[in-house]
Parts: C-alpha cells; structure tokens; sequence
C-alpha cells in the first residue's frame, strides 16, 4: 500500500514523503508509528491515501468554504493554485478541484460542460 506523509512548513512549502508498505506488514500501526515520532519531534504531519473515500454519513464541513478532500479524508480548504487562480486545491495534498473524486463528494458538477462529457451512441 503507498500512503503520503505530507509536512507543510508554510503555505507554499511542503515536504511529501512517500511511503510504500509491503501487503505482509500491518500499514497502520506502521503509519501510525511513523506519524507519532515526528509529532514528537514538533512536526505537524497529515497523512494523504491513495484511494479516495468518501466522507462520513450525514457530514457537514465544520466551517464554511471547506470541501471534503478524498485523500486526506478530512475536511479541507481549497486555495488558488500559484500558477492559475481560477483552479483551487487542496492546502495540505494539492488535489485539485477538477479531480473526480473531489468533485462527485463535494457535489461540484455545475461547473462541466456538456461538452467534455463522453456520450454514448
């Protein structure tokens, strides 16, 4: 299973560690683990999956424009992207809002055309 470690310094710098565990290992404790010594060592650690998830039953963001980010299964904000601040992503693992999964979740097809969808004849 590959998990990211994902250690943000400030709003433009983050550090991703990839981290690839063998099917025979238990993951979480090891992800666990992992994320328990760097808190210890004074680092803020968000772990970022790569399946995506969908949230909780019956949830609603914790505060307003919060979306609901499939990777790091938690509620995120969304900020401009550097290079195009029309597109906006996530601030801890950088999915942007075109994703599938992030716009399926969070209910965001207003914005697609008819034109980019496949039709069937």
């Amino acid at each position: 299973m590959i998990y990211y470690l994902v250690i943000p310094f400030n709003r433009k710098r983050k550090l991703k560690i990839r981290l690839k565990i063998s099917e025979e290992l238990d993951s979480s404790n090891i992800v666990t683990y992992i994320m328990a010594r760097l808190k210890d060592k004074g680092l803020k650690v968000h772990l970022a999956h790569t399946h995506a998830e969908d949230p909780p039953k019956d949830a609603k963001p914790p505060r307003k424009n919060m979306l609901w980010c499939p990777y790091c299964r938690d509620w995120r904000k969304f900020v401009s992207a550097q290079y195009d601040s029309s597109l906006k992503i996530c601030e801890i693992c950088g999915i942007s809002t075109r994703d599938f999964y992030v716009r399926k979740f969070n209910n965001l097809w207003e914005g697609v055309s008819s034109l980019h969808i496949k039709r069937r004849r």
